[in-house]
């Protein structure tokens, strides 16, 4: 009886999510002085990690000048209301590298940077509201918006940033099952022969699966 799976595309995939799992990753995390204590400590914890493949680099600016010059695959600022924040940003995505402001007061950091001439894109701008404290049900949101952009930002290594940094799991397992249900609406529509997308929409669902048992720690077997 034939499976209703392509067995060597689905092991090809679980050779490509292994080697996926040893590729390094790096960080940049932009400290901002003026942001309160808890938040500079919330935002710098989150990237404590022990996996191997980790590179973690913080800086607290205006102390230390941020060096744009510095490669890394993400860069993510925790800003406070230091007036260059926007510039600060700016440089690093001049630089190629994809930058997250995680701020403690949204429109006064969206203010200043606007005025700078060097405004934030929204999808790169996780925040709080003015006056807003950090909650354990905050911290958990933050962390997965956080995480969703990260998982977005970089395609290629997200799989990876999800084993070093376990706040990343979680929005790659939501992130994995919404592109494949996409994959296989997508697969449902095109073909017209009963059963004859049963293999590849098994496969997708089979890689998906692998994904997030590779991202949460668990072996391939």
């Amino acid at each position: 009886m034939k499976l209703p799976i392509d067995i060597p595309t689905l092991l090809t995939a679980a050779i490509d999510i292994d080697k996926a799992c040893s590729i390094a990753v790096s960080a940049n995390i932009l400290i901002d002085e003026t942001a309160s204590p808890e938040f500079q400590v919330f935002v710098r914890s989150g990237f404590n990690s022990e996996s191997a493949n980790s590179r973690v680099m913080v800086s607290y600016f205006p102390t230390q000048k941020p060096d744009a010059e510095v490669e890394s695959d993400i860069v993510v600022i925790a800003a406070g209301s230091n007036p260059e924040v926007g510039s600060i940003a700016a440089q690093f995505r001049k630089k190629g590298m994809p930058v997250l402001v995680v701020a403690e007061d949204a429109a006064a950091v969206c203010a200043a940077a606007h005025d700078s001439g060097n405004p934030i894109p929204e999808q790169d701008l996780v925040s709080l509201e003015a006056g807003q404290s950090l909650t354990e049900e905050l911290r958990g949101s933050l962390a997965d918006r956080i995480g969703t952009w990260i998982v977005r930002a970089d395609a290629e290594k997200r799989l990876a940033f999800s084993i070093a940094y376990p706040f990343v799991r979680r929005p790659l397992a939501y992130e994995s099952i919404r592109a494949t249900a996409l994959q296989n609406a997508g697969v449902g529509v095109v073909v017209f022969v009963p059963g004859a997308d049963m293999p590849i929409m098994t496969a997708n669902q089979a890689k998906m699966v692998l994904q997030i048992a590779a991202a949460y720690g668990h072996p391939l077997g």
